[in-house]
């Protein structure tokens, strides 16, 4: 599956920190995981990932919820 940024965009909202087990969008969830663990292997398509990086796409899940937290007892 391909996505382009304005489709990507408009899929997520807003929401960079996107679920990968989406009830909504099946297929993009399944999509993003495969784009993280491409980009943690070092095999993503280099379009795709300044495509993701260009929305704000947020590429280790657990880390940016943690950041949140530790910002929410500060």
């Amino acid at each position: 599956h391909r996505y382009t940024l304005n489709s990507l965009h408009a899929i997520l909202d807003g929401h960079c920190n996107f679920p990968t087990k989406s009830k909504e969008n099946k297929a993009l969830g399944r999509w993003l995981t495969s784009q993280r663990a491409d980009k943690k292997s070092g095999k993503i398509d280099k379009a795709n990932e300044r495509n993701l990086n260009e929305i704000g796409f947020v590429w280790d899940r657990y880390a940016d919820k943690a950041a949140g937290s530790q910002q929410e007892t500060e």
